[in-house]
């Protein structure tokens, strides 16, 4: 079981997923990619206040060194893609755009590749 303890005012979900195979970039994600996309170019994307202000009560000044939601979405909006990473990233990327909050992805092993 996975427990999160926090004195901060702030809302954490976390998962802890079972036997996930993380692969390439997979071409069936392709539709979210786009409608993370065509979201941003429809304005319909909230606000990156709520990441600017989590950054801000650790210390970090948002304005040097942004929160990767926000990121993502100013590189979106220059009209540049996603980075395609490996299907877990693509994921956490696409759900960070969407939402506008921050969202991590982890794994207890190194992929094959990076071993």
């Amino acid at each position: 079981m996975l427990k999160v303890h926090s004195d901060l005012d702030v809302e954490f979900i976390a998962f802890e997923l079972y036997e996930l195979e993380v692969t390439e970039p997979r071409e069936d994600f392709e539709l979210e990619i786009a409608r993370a996309t065509q979201a941003v170019r429809a304005g319909t994307i909230g606000d990156v206040s709520r990441a600017r202000a989590l950054y801000r009560r650790f210390g970090t000044d948002p304005t040097r060194m942004r929160p990767s939601n926000e990121a993502l979405l100013r590189r979106l909006k220059k009209g540049d893609a996603l980075p395609r990473v490996n299907s877990l990233v693509d994921v956490a990327n696409a759900l960070s755009v969407q939402l506008q909050v921050r969202s991590a992805c982890t794994t207890s092993k190194r992929p094959a590749a990076m071993s």
